[in-house]
């Protein structure tokens, strides 16, 4: 759906955009062949009908004007995967009409009556669970329960209403055609014979290998501990800088991933890069980094290192262009003094200063009594008197830009001082902050202590012209140094304290509503236990997947699979897996309450009876889904990876 809209990826880069129109577009026509391939006239229906459903979510996302954010492609996912889902239920409705020899028109009629109270309890159940979700949830879990929201509303209008009467119309007119394959159905016989298949013999050892996953999992997430948690949990640093040259971005993310490849102690640096369009830099020239180190200077350092030049580009650095605009005199002050060493040879050593404690102190002279001292080069004599000499400024002005020139660079006051001390140190001058008179060139209200940048600064420095030009020399040369970083800035966790509480408190809602509803709905509170129980197994399975890929991702690195953290990323999937899940499970319950009927008591025989019933929608829905998953793993990029797997 997203190569025929523009519909931005908010977060996401030019390249991860591309690659998730590519992986979503053929996701869609992976499922569109399948539900064809598989269900033929009726498949035909589904796909305008799914269609329809998509292009609806889209334009109400546009007219709402809500960007499609990472967990609000989850949320679009679970909503299609539930509209391909509902028309599922509906054929395999219709084709159990079909076996009674029902007509055409009762069989339609029948499917859509009958599959419709599964219909509603699934897709009601996932609405009360995206309603809280929206009510307590972050940010980023709102994104999802917007969509999710959008998409369950508008997947009922066109599963039940508007599937339903495209059948109506196409039986009328003699159009509509019945048939459909039946694989699933004919495997399930040839493998286990024509009767039910004896789900429950089997729970012992489902049991053992839920137990022992679920155990490997909770081990693997404690040994990992804090390091288990992406950057938006635990904090980092994020960078935008810009590249001399433009250069595609795997290229970038290569080099990136290189520079940040492991930390002091060998553990793998988790980068995450996106390619960022500003108006005055040419295209693919300018990146966001946002890297798990929290140290400044090492983050620096590495990327420095990283685009040296040797990989085809470098980082834009600061340049600075320095002009001498006067120097004064203003009276005199003892040659004795700690800042006459800005006046000596910085070859030389610097004397010492005569003790004279013990005597007593000469009076000061009138500067009128007493011509100028010239400037020394050498100190005074231990014997001789200290000489006055002209206390003597130098004035500047300071002008930053980046190395292409492009546009001027801003420093603030502290960057500055920071710097002209650091120079006038390589130069063998010494230098405080206190003797630096600086202020912008054009700025008001100005306070020495403000954050503010500027690119023109006037300077005046304690010392005489010759002395000046050679500290605005090294300076020049320490500022070429120094990237030029659009925006550096440190990550705090996002979801952290009071935000993970939001988060956690959500889901145990969720939980909470969806057995109140499903005890309400089934009769019993052993229904609403067992959803939530199965739900829980899901979601704490695929959690310890993720905890083990630390152990995985060296060998199994061909598989693509990575060192992966609980991001908002996979917190979006962990969610559209709670859907997955509770849909399933209630599809199941519907079906074991109508073979259940009015017996008082569930027997063994009428749970396998329920479960091989629903088991070629259960598998047709599945398999679609994990095809169209597997695509946008495969071709996703970096930004969709985690979420995929």
């Amino acid at each position: 759906p997203l190569c025929s809209l523009n519909l931005p990826l908010a977060g996401m880069g030019a390249d991860a955009i591309a690659k998730g129109k590519l992986a979503s577009g053929l996701g869609l026509l992976t499922t569109v062949l399948c539900v064809l391939a598989y269900y033929r006239f009726s498949g035909l229906i589904a796909t305008i009908a799914l269609l329809l459903n998509l292009a609806m979510i889209l334009a109400s996302m546009m007219l709402f004007r809500q960007p499609l954010t990472l967990a609000g492609l989850a949320g679009l996912v679970l909503s299609v995967g539930m509209s391909v889902d509902a028309n599922v239920l509906f054929f395999e409705r219709i084709r159990e009409e079909r076996q009674k020899n029902a007509t055409a028109r009762m069989a339609i009629r029948n499917g859509f009556d009958r599959a419709w109270t599964t219909i509603f309890d699934s897709n009601l159940t996932t609405l009360i669970s995206a309603l809280v979700l929206y009510y307590v949830g972050t940010e980023q879990v709102k994104g999802f329960a917007i969509t999710l929201i959008i998409g369950l509303a508008i997947s009922m209008f066109t599963s039940v209403f508007f599937a339903h009467n495209l059948f109506e119309i196409a039986e009328r007119w003699g159009f509509a055609k019945l048939g459909m394959s039946d694989w699933v159905n004919s495997a399930k016989r040839s493998f286990f014979g024509p009767g039910d298949i004896d789900f429950l013999g089997y729970r012992n050892i489902a049991y053992a290998v839920s137990a022992a996953l679920i155990g490997i999992g909770l081990i693997a997430t404690f040994l990992r501990g804090r390091e288990f948690l992406d950057i938006d949990f635990n904090g980092g640093t994020s960078i935008v800088f810009s590249l001399d040259k433009s250069m595609e971005p795997d290229r970038v993310r290569e080099i990136a991933q290189k520079a940040f490849d492991a930390d002091e102690n060998g553990l793998p640096i988790q980068t995450s890069l996106t390619n960022v369009e500003m108006r005055e830099f040419q295209k693919n020239s300018v990146y966001k980094l946002d890297v798990s180190l929290k140290d400044e200077a090492q983050v620096r350092d590495r990327l420095l290192k990283g685009f040296s030049g040797a990989n085809g580009a470098k980082l834009v650095t600061y340049d600075m262009k320095a002009q001498i605009v006067g120097k004064s005199q203003s009276g005199l002050r003892p040659a004795n003094r700690t800042f006459l060493v800005a006046y000596q040879d910085p070859a030389a050593p610097v004397a010492p200063a005569p003790d004279t404690s013990a005597q007593p102190t000469a009076p000061t002279q009138p500067a009128a009594q007493e011509p100028p001292a010239p400037a020394a080069t050498e100190p005074p004599a231990e014997s001789a008197k200290p000489s006055p000499v002209p206390e003597v400024t130098t004035a500047a002005t300071l002008s930053f830009v980046d190395t292409l020139g492009s546009s001027p660079a801003r420093l603030n006051a502290s960057q500055v001082i920071e710097t002209l001390v650091a120079a006038a140190q390589a130069a063998g001058r010494n230098l405080v902050d206190s003797q630096i008179d600086l202020e912008p060139a054009s700025a008001t209200n100005w306070t020495r202590t403000s954050e503010l940048g500027f690119s023109d600064w006037s300077v005046k420095l304690p010392y005489d012209e010759a002395t000046t030009q050679a500290v605005l020399a090294r300076m020049r040369e320490a500022i070429q140094t120094k990237p030029v970083f659009q925006s550096f800035s440190k990550i705090e966790g996002r979801v952290a304290g009071e935000m993970q509480q939001k988060a956690l408190l959500g889901l145990l809602l969720s939980l909470l509503f969806i057995t109140i509803y499903i005890w309400f709905r089934f009769n019993k509170v052993s229904y609403g236990v067992a959803a939530v129980i199965a739900l829980l197994h899901d979601v704490l399975i695929t959690i310890g997947i993720l905890a083990v890929s630390h152990w995985l991702f060296r060998p199994l690195g061909f598989l693509l699979i990575e060192d992966f953290k609980i991001s908002l990323t996979i917190v979006a999937a962990i969610l559209t897996i709670i859907g997955y899940s509770l849909n399933d499970t209630i599809v199941v319950f519907d079906r074991i309450r109508e073979v259940k009927g009015k017996s008082p008591n569930l027997t063994e025989k009428m749970v396998n009876t329920s479960v091989t019933q629903t088991l070629s929608r259960t598998l047709l829905t599945s398999s679609t889904i994990i095809l169209a998953i597997l695509l946008m793993y495969i071709l996703g990029g970096e930004g969709i990876l985690g979420f995929a797997f």
